[in-house]
């Protein structure tokens, strides 16, 4: 017993792709996204009224549903703001020692305040 398989003439193949208008080109929204990986000599930096913004977004469902006691810990973000509040200047492998989240967590955090502009990274 054998299973068949029939290709219908509206096959998604046959069909010529054509551009959607009301949907932005890909390439120009997302250009100013990382193409480079992030380095431990990268220097983080605070931005203005961080920990401020922070406690707002916390508040908002659709910025909180990444965490996880494992995988994202809410503590993490607090941490790594609390060591940057000290000293504004830090590499991200000094940040993320001083904060003991030298960790694949501790980075995912770090990344979060990132997306979220409440810090920002550059390369060393």
């Amino acid at each position: 017993m054998g299973v068949t398989f029939t290709l219908s003439s509206t096959n998604a193949m046959d069909q010529i792709a054509e551009p959607w208008p009301t949907r932005a080109d890909p390439f120009a929204r997302f250009a100013h996204f990382p193409t480079q990986t992030l380095g431990g000599n990268w220097q983080v930096r605070p931005q203005p009224d961080a920990a401020a913004r922070l406690r707002d977004l916390l508040g908002l469902s659709m910025a909180g549903y990444a965490f996880d006691a494992a995988l994202l810990p809410k503590e993490g973000l607090s941490a790594l703001l609390t060591v940057l509040e000290k000293q504004p200047s830090q590499s991200v492998n000094e940040l993320l020692t001083a904060a003991g989240l030298a960790t694949p967590p501790g980075v995912r955090a770090l990344m979060w305040l990132w997306k979220f502009d409440l810090v920002r990274v550059m390369p060393g």
